[in-house]
């Protein structure tokens, strides 16, 4: 069952929309982000110090809501669902125990920690919703990622990282379960792509 809410509380100058629903009122249901960790363990860390800044968001991963769009002009949420936290926020969540699940780095941390750090990547939640707009009907993750050496300040690299997967069904448990499918892959790729850069420069670490 799904609320339109017009896009003076999402995004200004749109319209809304609804999804059709049938049935009782329900009570509100909360759903978290579930990610199967895919990342494989590194035998040896790099003696560096990595910290994670919390995510950036725009309106549509700022906010609690469930949100899904029929065309690029209009956006809605669900009315009985919500997210536990701003996707946003598990995001920055779910990246972080990424990187330490995938021994990476000697040091992992939140740029908040007051841990000296050697690298910092920075995210941006840009897109995080539900498109109805195509055939199939998909869930769209779209993310900056960009890893700077807080050494000389310098950008080491920077990269958009996007997900979509399909969802059969409008129901929001298939929804959500799109979503963990596509977090999974987008932070997957991720953690890759920064095990590629060229981080043995980042040496000698920090005293």
């Amino acid at each position: 069952m799904i609320r339109s809410t017009f896009l003076s509380i999402l995004l200004l100058g749109m319209t809304s929309c609804s999804l059709p629903f049938s049935g009782e009122p329900a009570l509100r249901r909360y759903f978290a982000l579930e990610t199967v960790r895919a990342v494989t363990p590194s035998a040896t860390p790099i003696e560096a110090r990595l910290l994670i800044r919390d995510s950036d968001g725009v309106r549509l991963s700022d906010t609690h809501s469930i949100v899904f769009s029929r065309d690029a002009r209009e956006l809605a949420s669900y009315q009985y669902a919500s997210w536990v936290e701003p996707p946003a926020d598990q995001i920055s969540h779910l990246i972080y125990d990424a990187f330490q699940a995938s021994n990476m780095f000697t040091v992992v941390s939140r740029s908040t920690s007051g841990v000296v750090g050697d690298l910092q990547l920075n995210i941006e939640v840009k897109d995080f919703f539900y498109d109805l707009s195509g055939d199939p009907d998909v869930v769209k993750i779209r993310i900056g990622a960009e890893l700077l050496n807080l050494r000389d300040r310098s950008v080491l690299a920077s990269r958009e990282f996007i997900a979509t997967k399909p969802v059969d069904d409008e129901g929001v448990e298939y929804v959500v379960a799109g979503f963990g499918a596509g977090a999974t892959e987008l932070i997957s790729s991720l953690v890759t792509w920064v095990g590629e850069q060229d981080l043995q420069r980042i040496h000698p670490p920090r005293q």
